[in-house]
C-alpha cells in the first residue's frame, strides 16, 4: 500500500511539475515573442524600424497575433506610419495540415499602408531601403499558403502640396491563396488573388489576378473601377498636372498579361460630364492666374472637341506592351483612341476580354 501511495505521489509530482512548466511557458511565451520581435526583427529593418505593443500566443492552435504593430521610417513621420495593423494573425493552416503539409496562414485586420511624397528627396515614404521578404520570413518561419486582408486602407499623401494631397483606397478586402509550389492540373504554379476596395469616397474597385508566386514575370490581372468622381482628385491633379475639375465622373477598365517577362495589356478610361475650366471654382474660389485659366481653358476646349456626341464620353484606350523591365505605353495610339472615340466609333464600356477573368463579361452585361 505504501509503495502504491509513493508511486501515486510521484505521478502527481510529475503532473504538477508539467503543469507549472506549461503554465510558465503559456505566460512567458507572449513576452518572449514580443521581446524577440521588437529587439531582433523590428528594431532595425534597414531604412525602417517598428514596434508591436502586445502579442497573443495560442500554443494549442499553433498561432500568434501581433496587436498594434507600427512600422515607420527611421528619419520619417512616425505620426503617419508606413504600416500599421491593429491585428496581424499568423497561424498553422489546418486545411493544409489535414493534407499532411505544414503551411501557414496570415491575416491582417484594420491595417494601413501609407505612401508619402515630398518636395525634399529624403522625406518620401515609399518602402525602399528594406528587404520586406526577409522581414516576412522572420515573422512566418514556415511557408505561407494563404493571406487575408480585411477592413484596411492604402493612402498616397503629400504634406508639402498646398492643399495637401490625400488619395485613399479604403474598405480593402483581399484574399491571396496557393502561395506555395502546389501545381494546377496543367502543371503551372498558380496563386490567386481577389481584391475589393473603395477608392476615394464611393468608387468601387474590383480586381483579380493569377500569378506564379515563384516567378513574378508570369501573371494575369484584370481590374474595374466604377463611378470615380474626378473632383475628388483635384488636389492630386492640381499639384502634379496643374489642372482641376469642376465636374466629371467615369469608369476605368484594365487588363494585363505577363509571360516570360513580356507584357501586354491596356487601360481604358471612359469619362462623362468632364468640366475642367470653371469661373466660380477657378477665379472666385481659387484665384487662378490668367496663364492657369488659359491652360485649363485649352484643355476644356479639347475635351469638348473630342467628346463623342452620342455617348457623351471622353474616352481612349492606352495600350501597354514591352517587358516588365522596359514597359512601353503607345502615346500616339492613345491619342488616336481619343479621336476614334469622338468622331468614328465610340469605345464600348466594357473589358476587351484578353484575360480569363473577363471572357464572356460583355455577354453577361
Amino acid at each position: 500500500m505504501q509503495k502504491i501511495f509513493m508511486k501515486n505521489k510521484t505521478i502527481w509530482r510529475v503532473i504538477l511539475v508539467v503543469v507549472v512548466i506549461v503554465s510558465c511557458v503559456w505566460i512567458l511565451a507572449p513576452l518572449g515573442v514580443r521581446y524577440y520581435l521588437n529587439n531582433k526583427i523590428f528594431a532595425d529593418m534597414g531604412s525602417y524600424t517598428g514596434y508591436v505593443e502586445d502579442v497573443d500566443v495560442n500554443l494549442i492552435a499553433g498561432s500568434y497575433a501581433l496587436n498594434n504593430l507600427t512600422i515607420w521610417p527611421k528619419d520619417g513621420y512616425k505620426e503617419v506610419p508606413f504600416f500599421y495593423a491593429e491585428e496581424f494573425f499568423i497561424g498553422v493552416s489546418w486545411e493544409a495540415l489535414i493534407r499532411g503539409e505544414l503551411l501557414a496562414t496570415a491575416a491582417v485586420k484594420n491595417a494601413e499602408l501609407n505612401f508619402l511624397d515630398a518636395d525634399k528627396s529624403e522625406k518620401p515614404q515609399t518602402g525602399k531601403g528594406t528587404d520586406w521578404c526577409d522581414v516576412l520570413d522572420a515573422l512566418i518561419p514556415i511557408t505561407l499558403h494563404r493571406f487575408e486582408v480585411s477592413d484596411s486602407s492604402i493612402t498616397f499623401q503629400n504634406f508639402d502640396a498646398q492643399p495637401n494631397v490625400d488619395v485613399r483606397a479604403r474598405d480593402i478586402e483581399a484574399v491571396v491563396t496557393n502561395l506555395t509550389n502546389v501545381k494546377d492540373a496543367a502543371g503551372r504554379r498558380v496563386a490567386k488573388a481577389q481584391l475589393q476596395a473603395t477608392i476615394l469616397e464611393d468608387a468601387p474597385l474590383i480586381a483579380n489576378a493569377d500569378f506564379d508566386p515563384f516567378d513574378f514575370n508570369d501573371f494575369v490581372f484584370a481590374a474595374e473601377l466604377q463611378n470615380i468622381d474626378l473632383t475628388q482628385i483635384n488636389n492630386l491633379t492640381m499639384h502634379y498636372a496643374n489642372l482641376d475639375f469642376a465636374s466629371g465622373h467615369g469608369n476605368v477598365f484594365a487588363e494585363l498579361i505577363a509571360g516570360d517577362g513580356n507584357l501586354t495589356g491596356y487601360i481604358k478610361p471612359l469619362l462623362e460630364d468632364v468640366d475642367i475650366a470653371s469661373w466660380e471654382q477657378d477665379v472666385e474660389e481659387q484665384g487662378d492666374n490668367p496663364f492657369q485659366l488659359l491652360w485649363e481653358g485649352t484643355l476644356g476646349f479639347l475635351k469638348t472637341l473630342f467628346t463623342n456626341p452620342s455617348s457623351k464620353q471622353f474616352a481612349t484606350q492606352i495600350d501597354i506592351s514591352g517587358t516588365l523591365d522596359n514597359t512601353q505605353i503607345d502615346s500616339w495610339k492613345a491619342v488616336w483612341g481619343v479621336v476614334k472615340n469622338a468622331f468614328f466609333q465610340a469605345l464600348e464600356e466594357n473589358f476587351e476580354e484578353i484575360t480569363p477573368f473577363t471572357k464572356g463579361a460583355s455577354e453577361e452585361d
